[in-house]
């Protein structure tokens, strides 16, 4: 995957604020990939939704590493999917406990990837991690 312009989103960034000055714990809801295209100049904090959201993932593991950062795990397979996507966007989705589910973290990838359908290629299983590198 070629994502390569990260940045946790002005809503993410208050909600960690929110959360940590109340001392709550944040919960990730979810991670999604999508086929979406932004401006080459779009800021990545600004945005509040992805452009085209294509697949849903369950967060399936939370990780803290040495450095007091999370890593998220999710798994997805090409049975997810029926026609070849082209992997641009990935998502990080958090519980707002006063607004509901907001985009957290977005990476944008240039150059997207291609993930092929199920039979295509006689199938793909693929899982993500995402942590403090990846959303900065």
């Amino acid at each position: 995957m070629a994502i390569n312009r990260t940045s946790i989103t002005k809503t993410g960034k208050a909600l960690m604020s929110r959360m940590l000055s109340e001392k709550k714990t944040l919960m990730f809801t979810r991670l999604a990939i999508g086929d979406g295209t932004i401006a080459s100049d779009q800021k990545l904090s600004d945005l509040t939704a992805m452009s085209h959201e294509v697949l849903s993932i369950p967060v399936q593991k939370y990780e803290w590493n040495k450095k007091d950062a999370v890593i998220l795990t999710g798994q997805y397979n090409s049975t997810d999917f029926t026609d070849t996507v082209q992997y641009r966007e990935l998502a990080v989705f958090a519980d707002d406990p006063d607004s509901g589910e907001i985009l957290f973290c977005y990476g944008y990838a240039d150059q997207p990837d291609e993930l092929l359908p199920n039979g295509s290629v006689g199938g793909l299983e693929k899982v993500i991690k995402i942590g403090r590198a990846s959303c900065r």
